[in-house]
């Protein structure tokens, strides 16, 4: 029990995201070994480990968001389960579970040789019992299916404040993609950069993006503007005049982009349809509002 105790004080002492955060170590069925948590979120946690443990590899995990507060509990080593509750980032809370899993791999080794399963009991602190209320705001939701896929190739995701939806469990795929993100890299890139098929990571990113881990980096109010043709204007010059083709996608002329112009599309649904660089379309048309070609509303 002082091993414990000891790791865990020198991981909060040593890591600025866990200083303030209440955390709990268990075997791999679910029993206490050290405990911070408060007893409906040690309800929750102990419930997940018992369910989840045997299919997840080292690093997978699954996270909740509990009104203020961000709930991350996963597999550190074969036969142990960390969990992290605290105010900070869900993103900064991913990271810094995996950062303990790397730096701190043999100490929970060797808490795992010292123990005996079997023999353990739970080690917890003396909790007021909460009502019954409360706990059942925290049990654990039904999981739900992926949605349709709508990201492209061309996304860009960025990690959002907050996870405000109910509940997210990751897989060690997602984990890679999620720390390849920087805000920057586009779904293609981070496929090429973690060796993940393109159409897995689309669909592993658009689970993260409806999950509230991740957002679009084109949910800026420009991209949902919709082109709207001005006048009968005829436009015959090439479309190199605004871009590369790898940029515009599969449109070789202006006319390509133009012809998708119907009042309804969005300057991103028309990026999606080409398979363009958003920022290329969102460029262009505000080069033709300033001609006077579109307008933009």
């Amino acid at each position: 029990m002082s091993e414990i105790l000891s790791i865990i004080k020198e991981i909060k002492s040593k890591s600025p995201v866990l200083s303030k955060a209440d955390i709990a170590l268990l075997t791999s069925d679910g029993q206490l070994l050290f405990s911070e948590l408060t007893q409906d979120i040690e309800v929750l946690v102990k419930g997940e480990v018992k369910r989840s443990f045997e299919y997840w590899d080292i690093g997978d995990y699954f996270a909740k968001f509990l009104e203020k507060t961000n709930l991350i509990v996963g597999k550190v080593s074969d036969n142990l389960a960390l969990a992290i509750c605290s105010r900070e980032k869900p993103g900064l809370l991913i990271l810094t579970f995996n950062n303990v899993i790397k730096t701190y791999e043999k100490n929970l080794k060797n808490i795992e040789n010292t123990l005996k399963i079997g023999e353990i009991k739970e080690a917890k602190q003396e909790i007021e019992a909460i009502p019954k209320e409360t706990a059942e705001h925290v049990e654990t939701p039904v999981k739900e299916e992926i949605p349709e896929v709508s990201l492209s190739s061309w996304t860009v995701v960025e990690l959002t404040p907050s996870i405000e939806t109910s509940a997210v469990t990751m897989d060690k795929d997602m984990i890679r993609l999620l720390r390849s993100v920087n805000g920057w890299k586009t779904i293609e890139e981070l496929s090429k950069e973690t060796g993940i098929p393109l159409e897995e990571a689309i669909t592993k990113l658009n689970y993260l993006v409806s999950k509230g881990v991740l957002k679009s980096k084109y949910d800026d109010p420009a991209y949902q503007k919709k082109p709207k043709i001005l006048g009968e204007r005829k436009i015959e010059f090439a479309f190199m005049a605004f871009g590369t083709r790898t940029e515009l996608g599969e449109a070789k002329r202006l006319d390509d982009v133009l012809k998708l112009i119907d009042g309804r599309k969005t300057i991103l649904d028309i990026a999606r349809e080409l398979d363009a660089r958003p920022e290329a379309i969102k460029t262009l048309f505000q080069n033709l509002e300033r001609k006077r070609i579109v307008e933009l509303k």
